[in-house]
């Protein structure tokens, strides 16, 4: 669960500020805040581009890592009604050994 925002700067380029909640392993009891910044290249309704996420543990099991800047990769379509968007989230230590792939879909105001 999360919400962005979309800032167009000129044609080709767009800054997206987010902020998600995600639960680990579908239990419900831990629970990480992301907020993060994305910078995107656009074409007509496609886009991809890349930023960083901060995640931050704020309820659950301490042994989950937290407070470490990760690299996040995202491509996708954007209408005037919908946002889809397929991501990559890794580690800045052991870059794309293991990731966590994500799709989001959102309402565009």
């Amino acid at each position: 669960m999360g919400v962005g925002l979309d800032f167009h700067l000129g044609e080709w380029i767009m800054v997206s500020p987010e902020l998600q909640l995600w639960s680990y392993n579908f239990r419900f009891d831990e629970f990480l805040l992301n907020p993060g910044a994305i910078l995107n290249f656009k074409l007509k309704n496609f886009f991809i581009g890349g930023g960083v996420i901060l995640p931050f543990l704020i309820s659950g099991d301490e042994d989950i890592e937290s407070g470490e800047l990760m690299p996040k990769i995202n491509a996708g379509l954007r209408t005037n009604r919908i946002k889809l968007t397929l991501y990559l989230i890794s580690t800045f230590h052991d870059l794309f050994e293991d990731v966590l792939l994500g799709v989001s879909i959102g309402t565009v105001f």
